[in-house]
């Protein structure tokens, strides 16, 4: 049974589930999955155990519905217009820009999904199940970005592989991200990405 079919399952309601997976979210988000106990979750989110176990049976369940409700509501407000069917160079260039703002600024915690797969991917299928997805539709979002702007003239034609440029912007954000959380140097990001879009052929 996956997350969703799991939350969709009738169960006693003492709480609502949603404002908890986003306190929850939170949490994971700053301190990672390894760094917190199911108790520091109990008070974190401010319920009782037993509320917390009458809809998940430990740790690792809300952190999944986490990072699924993650990738539902917060990812599409980082990706800077990259989603739009008519996106192109300019929503590329936006995506990483908001990418590199974000590293830079106080908070510094970067993408939930990136840092669970870094810290988990390998030993966890369902967390590497997630993260793949999220990352497969940064890839398809390039690809069709990288597809507009060769047609306006925004890449270079000869330069000009969608599939293959988009699985390095894919792993160029990705790497960013991780980058950005060890070194926040904005002359850094910044030249990780310029460097990205100068090998897809990006006109000046």
């Amino acid at each position: 049974m996956t997350v969703r079919e799991t939350l969709l399952m009738p169960r006693p309601r003492q709480f609502e589930t949603d404002t908890v997976i986003d306190d929850a979210i939170d949490l994971f988000w700053s301190r990672g999955y390894r760094g917190l106990s199911m108790d520091d979750l109990v008070r974190g989110c401010g319920v009782s155990r037993s509320s917390l176990y009458s809809i998940f049976s430990g740790k690792r369940e809300l952190f999944l519905a986490c990072l699924e409700r993650y990738r539902d509501l917060n990812v599409p407000q980082t990706l800077g217009g990259l989603d739009a069917p008519d996106a192109a160079l300019p929503e590329i260039e936006s995506y990483f820009s908001g990418v590199i703002a974000e590293l830079t600024g106080d908070g510094r915690r970067g993408c939930l999904v990136i840092n669970s797969a870094a810290e988990l991917g390998a030993e966890d299928p369902e967390v590497a199940r997630i993260a793949w997805a999220h990352l497969k539709m940064l890839r398809d979002h390039f690809a069709r970005a990288l597809r507009n702007a060769g047609a306006r003239g925004q890449i270079a034609a000869e330069a000009l592989d969608p599939a293959a440029g988009a699985s390095l912007l894919m792993a160029t954000a990705s790497g960013l991200i991780l980058a950005g959380k060890a070194n926040p140097d904005r002359r850094m990001l910044r030249a990780i990405a310029r460097s990205a879009l100068q090998a897809i052929g990006a006109r000046a």
